[in-house]
């Protein structure tokens, strides 16, 4: 299941696939830590890695400074921190990943949004759901169909849910962003609306991309291509890389991104997108 690209030989291929499923991972363990925005805001992390000695990053989080830090942390710290990381967590962002692979090689690229809820009503446990996935499952459990699975008593409809189930459409997708979106659309619909979808659909287009673009400007706006280019998202991730044509410091970026995206909150798609795009961009 693999379109035409530029990556020429199939072990070149395979082993670009098996960097962007180690690198999901590697990114989830690094973060998981900390997952809690609220909490470990920005301001706060750079204190904690300060503490630690540990600027620039360079590894996994240290072990907690302080045991209020300690305290702080999610329980799951002992297995994601610095010289223990043996595995992966189990973790809702990569039980998707897994998930959706199952779902493609279930059902194909011809799979239907419909088909997406019957495998997580069999294979996802309801308590391993949050937020939009949640409102989405119990939708389904009491007898609805997408897209109301999505709108009715759903207050996260554009959180970030539908674009951590995006990577696996876009690694069966090499070199074709349109093709990835498309799918992860099918997806994001179960569950979400508006910059919900739309973010899925950018990630989507941005992994595939990444295989055959030649910088990370180029995947990124190739991605931009697949979304509605009124949307917040898209205005946002052009703000993003308007701010590093600028020449903006990283520190300075990201504090103008966090202002300008203040209220949607931690686990909105949009402000995780325009972070995303500086990440890679810086």
């Amino acid at each position: 299941m693999t379109a035409t690209t530029g990556v020429t030989t199939a072990t070149g291929l395979a082993d670009r696939v098996l960097g962007g499923w180690l690198g999901r991972i590697a990114g989830n363990m690094l973060g998981k830590p900390v997952e809690q925005g609220e909490v470990w805001t920005r301001a706060r992390i750079d204190r904690y890695l300060r503490a630690a000695n540990a600027l620039p990053l360079t590894d996994y989080l240290p072990e907690p400074p302080t045991e209020e830090d300690e305290r702080a942390l999610r329980p799951e710290w002992r297995s994601c921190v610095r010289g223990r990381v043996h595995g992966s967590c189990r973790d809702d962002d990569v039980d998707y990943a897994i998930l959706g692979l199952h779902l493609l090689e279930t059902h194909g690229f011809g799979f239907s949004t419909e088909q997406v809820g019957d495998l997580w009503l069999l294979r996802l446990p309801y308590l391993q759901t949050f937020t939009a996935e949640r409102a989405a499952y119990r939708n389904l459990a009491n007898g609805l169909r997408p897209p109301l699975t999505a709108t009715y008593d759903n207050p996260y409809q554009e959180w970030i849910g539908a674009l951590i189930r995006a990577d696996v459409h876009g690694w069966v997708s090499p070199g074709a962003p349109r093709r990835a979106a498309a799918l992860a659309r099918k997806d994001a619909v179960l569950s979400h609306t508006g910059n919900g979808v739309y973010g899925a659909m950018w990630a989507a287009a941005l992994v595939a991309a990444a295989f055959t673009a030649a910088t990370a400007r180029e995947a990124v706006d190739e991605a931009l291509a697949v979304v509605p280019a009124s949307s917040r998202l898209a205005r946002t991730v052009r703000r993003v890389t308007s701010l590093h044509e600028s020449g903006l410091p990283w520190e300075d970026t990201l504090a103008t991104l966090e202002e300008e995206t203040a209220g949607l909150g931690w686990i909105h798609t949009v402000p995780n997108a325009a972070v995303i795009t500086a990440g890679l961009l810086y």
